[in-house]
């Protein structure tokens, strides 16, 4: 359902129907990390533009989550 890649391309970030949040390394070709982030399936996924490590994701659960992701 959303999927983005980092500011600087290394990483790129998916969020789908099973309301979880992956974060894959390009680079080194494997899954980084995957939050449990929403009861329902995401519905949007935004990284920050500045390349700061945070997203802000939003679900059909009605709600919108702001992530640090250090």
């Amino acid at each position: 359902r959303g999927l983005e890649f980092s500011a600087g391309g290394k990483h790129l970030v998916s969020c789908g129907d099973d309301g979880k949040i992956s974060v894959y390394d390009l680079v080194g070709k494997k899954s980084v990390r995957v939050y449990l982030a929403h009861m329902h399936f995401c519905t949007a996924l935004s990284l920050h533009p500045s390349g700061k490590h945070m997203m802000l994701t939003g679900s059909a659960d009605r709600s919108i989550k702001l992530w640090h992701c250090a």
